[in-house]
């Protein structure tokens, strides 16, 4: 098995503060659909050789990573990186299905204690610092 990350160095923190979730709502919407095809084809392909995609939005980062069998690492690289080179963000399709499934995030994890403190933890921030914000959508 092999995994592979892609860190950006830039998450919740980095967003206007006019625009809470901004990173994850991209995070997610790459997920969703490139100019090439829909992602649920790079889906089957690494469901298909024992692999998984998935992805994360932190305060001050944003990870995408797979993993997938090692005869098949050149194949998800070159499926993977057209995530990257070509998103498609039309709004009806990809923003409004991404939104959604933010949303059904959210509601899953907001009895998690860890969550919970976190969330705590922003509330307690200078409210004129990054960290203060919101960072899984508007509040």
């Amino acid at each position: 098995m092999n995994n592979t990350n892609v860190i950006e160095s830039e998450g919740g923190m980095n967003e206007p503060p006019d625009i809470n979730g901004l990173a994850h709502l991209v995070e997610h919407s790459l997920f969703i659909e490139n100019e090439n095809s829909s992602n649920e084809t790079l889906n089957k392909f690494l469901d298909s050789n024992r692999g998984s995609i998935n992805g994360m939005t932190q305060k001050d980062l944003t990870t995408f990573y797979f993993h997938v069998s090692n005869s098949k690492l050149s194949e998800a690289l070159h499926r993977f990186a057209k995530l990257f080179l070509s998103p498609s963000f039309r709004y009806s399709e990809v923003v409004n299905t991404t939104i959604r499934d933010i949303e059904l995030e959210y509601r899953n994890q907001i009895l998690d204690s860890g969550y919970q403190i976190s969330r705590v933890q922003e509330l307690l921030v200078n409210p004129k610092h990054p960290a203060h914000q919101f960072l899984i959508g508007t509040h």
